[in-house]
């Protein structure tokens, strides 16, 4: 039996990305999901992945999740990909090689860049079979997934992505979005079960601290957002404080 955030799920999988139905002059597809005001997303995409690997109706022979919410950099995003794909030690070998020239360069983190010679091995690996990307963006730009590898534009392929979770919840981000194909959103008043999906997105944050606390928290200063419009920074030690 579904629950909310599966039922959630598991319509959009339906309606939205199966390859079944998509004409052969189609290319690929990029989605953006926004949940219901920045809420949900985390624990739906998660669920949208679950499904995808189990169901083998959907034509998709690989489904990547990454979920970057709390975002590190451009390498960091690509070395996930590249884990999510078992590319293996030798793979792994190239990013600590770059990082270890980058810290002797003194290159920030943050600033660190996806490596082409890493984009060519995913490229390898997913060109010639139908792939399904689910990203979790926690960075303020949209990326060209082309750059790390993934060959976005065949037709059977598609990008499913986010810039929320985690409850990054100011409207203006989705102000961002400016490449996608689709935009999907749940309507509010299409919800039935509000706690349920507040507790699942909590769950996704931490497993280490109580969903019931999480939810509490964020519920309380979800609402003095919306009634206030005061801003909710998205810092991670926040949460667990």
């Amino acid at each position: 039996m579904f629950d909310g955030v599966t039922r959630t799920a598991d319509q959009i999988l339906e309606k939205y990305l199966s390859n079944s139905d998509r004409p052969y002059y189609q290319g690929g597809q990029s989605i953006y999901f926004d949940g219901w005001k920045g809420f949900g997303t985390s624990a739906i995409l998660a669920d949208i992945a679950e499904l995808a690997r189990r169901k083998k109706s959907m034509d998709y022979e690989i489904v990547l999740h990454v979920d970057c919410s709390v975002w590190e950099s451009r390498r960091t995003l690509q070395r996930m990909i590249a884990k999510e794909l078992n590319l293996g030690g030798s793979t792994m070998a190239l990013f600590d090689k770059q990082d270890e020239d980058d810290d002797f360069s003194g290159i920030e983190k943050s600033s660190r860049a996806e490596i082409d010679e890493v984009a060519k091995l995913i490229f390898q690996a997913v060109k010639d079979r139908s792939c399904l990307l689910i990203v979790h963006n926690g960075s303020d730009d949209e990326i060209d997934f082309l750059r790390f590898g993934v060959p976005v534009l065949e037709r059977r392929n598609t990008v499913l992505w986010t810039f929320r979770g985690r409850f990054r919840l100011e409207p203006a981000i989705k102000d961002k979005v400016k490449n996608a194909d689709l935009f999907l959103s749940i309507d509010q008043e299409g919800w039935s079960d509000r706690n349920e999906l507040l507790h699942r997105e909590a769950a996704q944050v931490s497993r280490k601290i109580s969903p019931a606390r999480i939810a509490e928290c964020w519920l309380y200063l979800s609402l003095m957002y919306y009634n206030h419009s005061n801003f909710i920074s998205h810092d991670i030690d926040a949460v667990g404080s």
